[in-house]
């Protein structure tokens, strides 16, 4: 499960049901939307949670948005200017693309994302990358979890890329109670959309995430 989705989503849902429904396993599993997508066509997973389109003959219902930041160490000389950051910011510095820069459909990046020469999908080898000071990523803002104190998060000014969460299944008369129970409690979460103007972490502050991956799930009735 991406750390993102597991941080705001899961611990209350996954207590509740548990306890509401105890001879039902769940079995999360890390992957990419593509992936994602693919599991939920084979019938191998019950539900998505992914930054795409629903595949034919599934629903779709918008979970949270966040908006994309710069993750860096918290140490180089544009830590001091961070409120004034944006893409002409980014021009000549050594990006490392992940799974998610492509959602990010501003001009102003395109020609930055064009030109980088390093991508990486791991989340582990991406941040280990970025400690190191072999460049700089983009992530989500709640993709940024704590356990990384020489990372930070910088919001990006006059900036539009956002990152929209999903929760995909079929259509729920044709779901497992089981299923139809788990997504009910999700929708019911109440997650506010992060704003992009708030203030950036600053320096010992943390950033995580797990870059390309998504989550799917499925709730198998105990025999």
């Amino acid at each position: 499960m991406t750390p993102s989705v597991a941080q705001v989503i899961l611990p209350s849902v996954l207590q509740r049901f548990m306890n509401d429904h105890p001879n039902v396993q769940i079995d999360l599993r890390d992957m990419d939307s593509a992936a994602v997508a693919e599991e939920l066509r084979q019938d191998r997973a019950d539900i998505g949670i992914a930054s795409i389109a629903a595949p034919p003959g599934f629903e779709r219902h918008h979970l949270f948005s966040d908006a994309f930041g710069v993750v860096c160490r918290s140490d180089p000389p544009r830590m001091q200017n961070w409120d004034t950051l944006n893409w002409a910011v980014l021009e000549g510095v050594d990006l490392i693309a992940n799974g998610l820069c492509h959602q990010i459909t501003d001009e102003g990046f395109q020609p930055i994302l064009a030109v980088a020469r390093l991508t990486v999908r791991n989340t582990a080898s991406l941040l280990g990358l970025a400690q190191a000071g072999v460049g700089l990523t983009l992530l989500p803002r709640l993709a940024a979890l704590p356990g990384f104190g020489d990372l930070s998060f910088l919001p990006l000014r006059n900036a539009l890329a956002r990152r929209s969460v999903w929760m995909i299944l079929p259509p729920r008369p044709l779901a497992p109670p089981a299923v139809q129970a788990f997504a009910t409690m999700v929708e019911r979460l109440q997650i506010a959309d992060e704003d992009a103007a708030q203030p950036a972490s600053g320096a010992g502050s943390g950033a995580g995430s797990e870059t390309n991956n998504r989550a799917s799930s499925r709730a198998v009735p105990r025999r």
